[in-house]
């Protein structure tokens, strides 16, 4: 079963929140799994675990942990990691509009 996880999703792993439970349930992925990431999503994983550390939600040497065991599944290919394009988020900025205006 295809996954698509941005950076809030795939933190769930790495850091105790509501919704940590059903992602850590998939993760790593079964064999025939597959979770995709964006590529900027690397970016906001390792920024949202930091944030923890500054709200005191994650104390340093959990935010240390939770960030070496993110890349190392990045290493480890645990996710299907999606290069941006410039189509792609032209794309997926239109799409979020055209959703934003239609709930105004």
């Amino acid at each position: 079963m295809p996954y698509y996880f941005d950076s809030s999703a795939a933190v769930k792993r790495y850091a105790p929140e509501q919704g940590s439970v059903w992602v850590r349930g998939i993760m790593p992925p079964a064999e025939k799994d597959t979770i995709y990431l964006a590529q900027v999503g690397v970016v906001g994983i390792t920024a949202a675990l930091g944030r923890k550390v500054h709200t005191g939600e994650l104390a340093q040497e959990d935010q240390e942990a939770a960030l070496r065991l993110f890349l190392e599944d990045v290493r480890n290919k645990i996710y299907l990691i999606a290069p941006l394009s410039d189509v792609i988020v032209e794309t997926c900025g239109g799409v979020n509009l055209a959703t934003s205006a239609s709930w105004l």
